[in-house]
């Protein structure tokens, strides 16, 4: 498999993803006010490829604009992105899971992901978000709450097994792009 993926994005445009460490992109403040908009909005979410699924309510990119994540991102990483973004919080529980895929690379190239819950029945428990690059190397990351991935979401397979009994997963997913040609 990792050959595989190695030979279809050998020529494509490689960011490893970055994990950022707990409250470096968003404050504690900001990351428990995202998770009470999260917790809030659950009823309104629609399952979508295996999780349940929101665009995020204006509260929630209210915050993201505050945080002036996306202009830290493009200057940390060498990127322009458009103005336009897409936020999304995603729900994962018992069974729920999403297939390794790759995003529509005509919206949003690249994705940050930040934990907002992580409930876990033990210390053990690893139930991650998987990448493989396009040098076929695989990573996995099981994130903390308010620790963050950035990555090409368009080049980078990513995806996560299903969680076991009695664990949760609260995500704030942030879709951006470059500018069109």
């Amino acid at each position: 498999m990792a050959d595989f993926v190695a030979g279809q994005l050998k020529d494509r445009v490689r960011i490893r993803p970055s994990v950022y460490s707990q409250f470096t992109l968003f404050s504690e403040q900001q990351t428990n006010n995202l998770l009470q908009i999260a917790m809030d909005s659950h009823g309104d979410s629609r399952d979508y490829m295996g999780r349940h699924v929101l665009p995020a309510p204006g509260a929630v990119k209210s915050i993201v604009e505050e945080s002036d994540v996306i202009n830290r991102l493009a200057a940390a990483h060498g990127l322009v992105f458009r103005p336009d973004n897409e936020a999304l919080l995603l729900y994962y529980q018992k069974s729920d899971w999403v297939p390794l895929h790759i995003d529509d690379q005509l919206e949003y190239e690249f994705n940050l992901l930040t934990m907002l819950r992580r409930v876990k029945t033990s210390e053990k428990s690893r139930t991650a978000t998987y990448f493989w690059g396009a040098d076929g190397e695989f990573m996995a990351t099981d994130l903390n709450v308010g620790e963050s991935v950035f990555f090409h979401a368009n080049y980078t397979p990513h995806g996560r097994p299903p969680l076991p009994e009695g664990e949760e997963v609260v995500l704030l997913a942030v879709g951006m792009g470059r500018p069109r040609e």
